[in-house]
């Protein structure tokens, strides 16, 4: 299957989120998470691993949570890490996208067991933006995401 970018998380917001004390519905499934929520990890870039695997990152208008709920692989899910890196000190890049995207292409094999191009998969991506990048934000990550968001199991070494 031809493969593309699926979605960028670029837009990170570079401040975390606060629990402001109110109750999610219960019935929204995209109800905002908050640092109290169980394996709620804060979206810093250095914060996710690689083999760990995430929920749904966004709301109901499609804009991105400021917490990444994460979940064992085993449990349906929306992807999982496969790499990560961090950018050089120094000024912002020109193509942070396209650095991460060529990254996230190279490094598919070795972590899935198939060339990406080969695989059935896409990737999402995510990087600092530039007011991230002012606080010192340079880590990046790969994610693994199947378009129909129902992958259940890791995709580590199954060909997929």
């Amino acid at each position: 299957m031809i493969a593309s970018v699926s979605s960028e998380l670029h837009a990170l917001q570079p401040s975390l989120g606060t629990d402001d004390g109110a109750t999610p519905d219960p019935g929204d499934p995209f109800a905002a998470l908050t640092r109290s929520s169980p394996n709620a990890v804060p979206w810093e870039y250095e914060a996710l691993d690689v083999g760990q695997c995430i929920l749904w990152p966004y709301n109901a208008d499609l804009a991105l949570l400021d917490m990444a709920q994460v979940v064992p692989c085993d449990e349906p899910h929306y992807g999982e890490v496969y790499t990560v890196g961090t950018f050089p000190e120094g000024d912002y890049p020109a193509n942070p996208d396209q650095t991460v995207a060529t990254a996230c292409e190279d490094d598919f094999e070795s972590y899935a067991g198939i060339d990406y191009w080969s695989s059935e998969m896409y990737y999402d991506l995510s990087y600092p933006t530039e007011a991230g990048w002012r606080l010192g934000h340079r880590g990046w990550r790969c994610y693994a995401v199947d378009l129909g968001y129902e992958n259940s199991g890791s995709i580590r070494g199954v060909g997929r």
